[in-house]
C-alpha cells in the first residue's frame, strides 16, 4: 500500500537523481538528495529505496540504512520484501557490520519471509570481513 507523493512525480525525480549519483560514485550527493527529498516532505516510495541503499552501501553508512529500513519504510507504509531487506543487508555487508547482519537475518521471518541465498551471502561476507568465521 504505497501512498502518492504530495507533488506528483517528484518521488520518481528524486529516485532518478539518487540513482544517477550512485552510479557515478557520488554517494555523498545521493545522501544529500535523500535528505533534501525528506525535508521537502516528498512521500517515500519503494522505487527510491533501492538506489538509496546502493549509495549507502558505497558510503558504508549502515546506521542510516537501518533507520531507513526500520523506521522510514514503516512510516511510509511500505511493506518490506526480499529486495529491500537484501539491499539493506548489502550495506551491512560492505560496512562489516556482522552483528547487525546476523540480527537482520534472524528477523526476516517477522516479515513473513524466509532468508534466501542473497540474505545468507551478505551475512556470511559481513562475518568474514571481520574475521568472525565461527558465525559465518
Amino acid at each position: 500500500d504505497e501512498r502518492i507523493s504530495p507533488v506528483s512525480g517528484l518521488g520518481w525525480t528524486f529516485s532518478a537523481l539518487i540513482m544517477a549519483m550512485d552510479q557515478s560514485n557520488q554517494w555523498r550527493k545521493a545522501a544529500e538528495a535523500w535528505t533534501d527529498m525528506r525535508s521537502r516532505g516528498v512521500q517515500l516510495e519503494r522505487n527510491t529505496l533501492l538506489p538509496m541503499f546502493g549509495a549507502l552501501a558505497k558510503a558504508k553508512s549502515w546506521e542510516q540504512a537501518l533507520h531507513v529500513l526500520l523506521s522510514e519504510t514503516r512510516a511510509a507504509r511500505i511493506d518490506l520484501d526480499h529486495h529491500l531487506l537484501n539491499a539493506a543487508m548489502l550495506v551491512f555487508d560492505k560496512a562489516g557490520q556482522w552483528t547487525v547482519s546476523l540480527k537482520m537475518l534472524t528477523s526476516i521471518p517477522r516479515y513473513s519471509l524466509q532468508p534466501n541465498r542473497e540474505s545468507f551471502t551478505h551475512t556470511i561476507r559481513a562475518c568474514s570481513r571481520c574475521g568472525e568465521w565461527t558465525w559465518a
